[in-house]
């Protein structure tokens, strides 16, 4: 989880070095959007659909990290908010 991994920022590099394999972001954080979608059997339109906010980060899905573009989604999944009266306020 996102938890763990800031916490591992917080630890000394040699201890968050052999903890680091065992977190599950890591192991997603090595796996590329695209090919993780393709691994799970999704098609090339509902990969599309599901990678639409790759600009956002502007690395394309198939060159970025998945829990980067997980977390990116997540992020969006409520909606975004502007101040009272608008963006220019």
């Amino acid at each position: 989880s996102v938890q763990i991994w800031s916490v591992l920022k917080l630890l000394p590099l040699w201890l968050a070095q052999r903890l680091l394999p065992l977190s599950s972001f890591s192991r997603l954080a090595a796996c590329r959007t695209r090919p993780h979608l393709e691994s799970l059997g999704c098609s090339p339109r509902l990969s599309n659909c599901l990678t639409y906010l790759w600009g956002d980060c502007g690395t394309p899905p198939h060159l970025s990290s998945f829990a980067m573009h997980a977390l990116l989604v997540n992020h969006y999944h409520n909606g975004s908010f502007y101040p009272v009266g608008g963006p220019n306020n």
